[in-house]
């Protein structure tokens, strides 16, 4: 189970590649994939926060420290949602850069410029995600991991499927922030 639960997301990115190609086009895709790509590239700059994070879980979870757990919970949520809100901030000023350094077809530009003035809330719900998982792992809750792993992939999946012909880029904005709180 913990396995397919590790698997689960690049299998299912893997899946979608064709869909939607299909459905987004190309550039469009492309645009998406950029997103995705600038996410992927903010998350890793956390320095290794998740892990820290879930040694520190690890060590009050040891001494039976709730009241340390909540603390710490608390911080790395202050500071993650401060981090959230300096990129949501910054969302504009990314979005002309970005956009000035690629060649967005002008139909598209739109939709890529409200995904990257946007791309701090999905940052900020990456990095949430990070921290809950670094606490699973360090109360061994693995298959809870993976159940949830799991189920939000599937429901990406069916929500793709089922919405195929309608998709846009602007929705894969939406879908994503679904499944990232989910």
């Amino acid at each position: 189970m913990e396995r397919v639960g590790q698997l689960a997301p690049q299998l299912v990115a893997l899946a979608m590649v064709p869909i939607l190609l299909l459905h987004l086009g190309i550039n469009g895709y492309g645009v998406w994939a950029l997103v995705n790509t600038l996410m992927v590239f903010a998350v890793s700059l956390d320095e290794g926060s998740a892990i820290s994070a879930q040694r520190f879980y690890i060590v009050y979870s040891t001494r039976g420290d709730a009241k340390f757990t909540a603390r710490f919970t608390t911080t790395l949520l202050t500071f993650v949602a401060l981090v959230t809100a300096l990129l949501y901030a910054l969302g504009p000023i990314i979005s002309k850069t970005v956009l000035a350094l690629t060649h967005i077809p002008a139909g598209l530009q739109s939709d890529a410029s409200f995904l990257l003035r946007n791309i701090g809330l999905l940052i900020g719900l990456l990095l949430c995600s990070n921290i809950f998982v670094g606490y699973l792992r360090a109360v061994n809750r693995f298959r809870a991991i993976a159940i949830v792993t799991i189920v939000a992939q599937f429901g990406y999946v069916a929500t793709i499927v089922l919405l195929a012909e309608q998709l846009t880029v602007r929705r894969m904005f939406t879908l994503a922030l679904v499944q990232l709180v989910s």
